[in-house]
């Protein structure tokens, strides 16, 4: 990263509200479930600051970890699935997929 990115790095980022960051995410998935009326969250009890670059992007924020689980459309749940947000607030700035978390390298 530039210097210019580092700086971005250092700022200081909203307070995470719980609840609201909670109601982003489950929204979020909302689009992307089959049945998201079955979701079972799991939301970590930690959340760590993050700054990294994608696709020449700085993404800077806290990183919360989710495991979901979620009816398919066989009627039976998937099992939990993790994934990971980076919030600026109560805003989603990216979201991990279940595929690339474990190579984010965070």
């Amino acid at each position: 990263m530039t210097p210019q990115d580092e700086s971005l790095c250092s700022w200081t980022y909203p307070s995470r509200d719980v609840a609201q960051y909670m109601a982003e995410i489950k929204n979020y998935m909302k689009n992307r479930l089959f049945d998201p009326y079955s979701a079972v969250y799991e939301f970590s009890n930690t959340s760590s600051k993050v700054c990294f670059k994608r696709n020449d992007v700085v993404i800077a924020g806290y990183l919360v970890t989710v495991g979901v689980n979620a009816k398919n459309r066989m009627g039976g749940y998937t099992g939990s699935q993790v994934w990971g947000f980076v919030m600026d607030g109560p805003e989603i700035v990216y979201a991990f997929n279940p595929d690339e978390l474990p190579y984010a390298g965070l």
